[in-house]
């Protein structure tokens, strides 16, 4: 490409109001503005003509690194950023990252592929999984869209151009609310497009500059091992943020307007300390990504730690429990309050988790972080698990229940205030509370660290008195 041997007048114009509304200083910033010459120089004419087209020959044009082509593509959507807010234009012409070459079709095939196994092993008749795969690869050649791009209204649009009668209507919609619902409940999409539109009113839509960058972020901790729990987890605390900042780009995003936000927050420390790492790995990402050059978040300050509140559920909340559940509910009460199992440990129960050992049975626990752990368990806690095929728990979730749904289930059976967590704390407060080995109970919970387990003990004021009491002289 021919370069130009000065800037045309209305790039000069435009560069000197961006570097007014844009100071900086130091290498990096200078960098910056001789990269935007440079795209000046090459393409001349007018900034706000620069069509993606234009973009994409200048980048292929360029002889460069790759790691040169990311921080000249940067600095070009920075520019086009600003270009928008100052409202010179109202697209960026500068595409973030390389275009996928993984198109439609595959995308589908693969999908499909997955649901037909899943379909496969949740028992579904062969005949009526093979009717509802061909009933969404209509959808798919109907619509052209992705499989993870579409939205509620590209499915109520489509399902109501449906001609005839309503019995196949019927079908189709059954057919894709199926997958969709598969899809949601293994984490392939955060909102499921099929519906009904009063559960999807409960959840504020998110921005579509932020949720354009939200989606490479998932398949990035994904794609890094983070379990499906903390990323919905990571994904639900940055679109709180990007709710309140809908007006804001993700990488305009600034310090002040971080700690401004977290200032005005009532959280707790624990809730306080989750979203400052949400926000820290996100930038962090977008950093080792090319996609911002300075990260706001690094200098977002320490959340001091709080004083440990364990709230362990009372005895007689916990028998009163037991009393009014039925069979399946108390399997699950007493897993939490006579193991110290989370309520996703729980879930996951299956019978293959359950083994001999030469000094009793013993279950396997899939815990937080794709970690395990082994716990002891009595014969006739093990005899009533062993009495299952396959999850204790059955469900639609990957097999067994959901997560939030049996904690809903089994919080009605406690009081207002007390979760089935407070029974982990009950089992924590009960086992250390006999020896005061703290060191057992960390690894009978799972922690990583004894620190985490001492805010979940509440020493009995018995061991508290007595201790006094050895303490004192008599005088």
């Amino acid at each position: 490409m021919k370069r130009a041997s000065t800037l045309a007048p209305a790039w000069r114009t435009a560069l000197e109001a961006f570097a007014v509304d844009n100071p900086g200083e130091g290498a990096a910033h200078r960098a910056r503005i001789t990269r935007l010459r440079r795209l000046a120089e090459d393409l001349g004419g007018d900034p706000w003509d620069v069509t993606p087209a234009d973009i994409e020959a200048w980048m292929e044009g360029l002889d460069a690194s790759p790691d040169a082509m990311r921080k000249y593509r940067q600095a070009a959507r920075r520019f086009y950023r600003w270009a928008i807010a100052a409202g010179h234009i109202d697209a960026n012409p500068v595409v973030a990252g390389v275009i996928s070459q993984y198109a439609p079709d595959d995308r589908w095939s693969d999908a499909l592929s997955q649901f037909d196994k899943a379909q496969s092993g949740a028992r579904i008749a062969p005949a009526t999984t093979l009717s509802r795969v061909g009933h969404i690869r209509r959808f798919a050649r109907e619509t052209g869209l992705e499989p993870w791009k579409v939205t509620a209204a590209d499915y109520a649009a489509w399902i109501a151009s449906i001609p005839g009668a309503g019995t196949t209507r019927a079908k189709l919609r059954d057919s894709l609310r199926a997958f969709y619902r598969w899809a949601h409940q293994c984490g392939r999409i955060d909102v499921d497009p099929t519906a009904e539109a009063s559960r999807r009113a409960t959840t504020p839509d998110v921005p579509e500059p932020w949720d354009a960058q939200l989606r490479p972020w998932r398949s990035w901790l994904r794609s890094a091992g983070y379990p499906e729990t903390t990323v919905r987890l990571r994904l639900t605390q940055i679109r709180a943020f990007a709710r309140d900042h809908a007006s804001l780009d993700p990488w305009d995003v600034t310090i002040d307007d971080l700690i401004d936000w977290m200032a005005g927050q009532r959280w707790m420390s624990e809730t306080r300390r989750a979203y400052r790492s949400a926000l820290r790995l996100f930038y962090r990402w977008a950093i080792d990504t090319g996609r911002i050059d300075v990260d706001p978040t690094e200098r977002l300050p320490t959340v001091r730690m709080s004083k440990p509140q364990p709230r362990p559920a009372h005895d007689d909340e916990y028998e009163r429990a037991l009393r009014h559940g039925s069979h399946s509910d108390r399997l699950a009460l007493r897993l939490a309050g006579e193991l110290g199992m989370r309520c996703a440990e729980v879930a996951q129960v299956h019978a293959r988790d359950i083994t001999r050992a030469d000094d009793g049975w013993t279950l396997l626990v899939h815990g937080k972080g794709s970690k395990q752990r082994v716990l002891p368990i009595p014969d006739h806690l093990a005899n009533l698990l062993r009495a299952h095929e396959g999850y204790v728990f059955p469900g639609d979730h990957n097999g067994h229940v959901g997560t939030i749904w049996l904690g809903k289930r089994i919080s009605r059976l406690l009081p207002d205030g007390v979760t089935m967590h407070s029974l982990r704390h009950r089992f924590a407060s009960k086992a250390y509370n006999i020896d005061r080995d703290v060191f057992t109970v960390q690894q009978l919970l799972g922690h990583s660290s004894p620190a985490t387990t001492q805010r979940y003990v509440l020493v009995n004021d018995d061991a508290k008195r007595r201790l006094v009491d050895m303490m004192s002289t008599g005088r």
